[in-house]
């Protein structure tokens, strides 16, 4: 769980700007030389995505950053709590779990 401005600069796009928009303008009128300087539409598709993540985590306050964040843990919380519960009316020997567990995680 990291706070909203850290995500926000971790999903930015590695090109500048100024440069994305250029970059959009390129491949809108001559995509060939888009290619030529190493660039697929999907890596700007892919860089113009990210400046959109970037833009909404930025508009995310902290409260309600963490009210998402807790809202999301007490789901997951909820689930795994019906698994283990599920697997325990089933016969499942926690030993075992523990064991499986051990066992895939480094």
């Amino acid at each position: 769980v990291s706070d909203a401005t850290t995500l926000a600069e971790a999903a930015a796009p590695r090109i500048p700007a100024n440069n994305l928009q250029m970059l959009i303008s390129l491949s809108q009128k001559n995509p060939e030389l888009l290619h030529q300087l190493g660039m697929s539409a999907q890596m700007l598709a892919t860089e113009v995505e990210r400046q959109q993540r970037s833009t909404q985590l930025r508009a995310v306050g902290e409260a309600d950053k963490r009210a998402a964040d807790s809202g999301r843990w007490a789901e997951w919380l909820g689930s795994y709590g019906r698994r283990l519960q599920r697997e325990a009316e089933a016969g499942a020997e926690p030993g075992e779990r523990v064991r499986a567990m051990n066992g895939a995680n480094p």
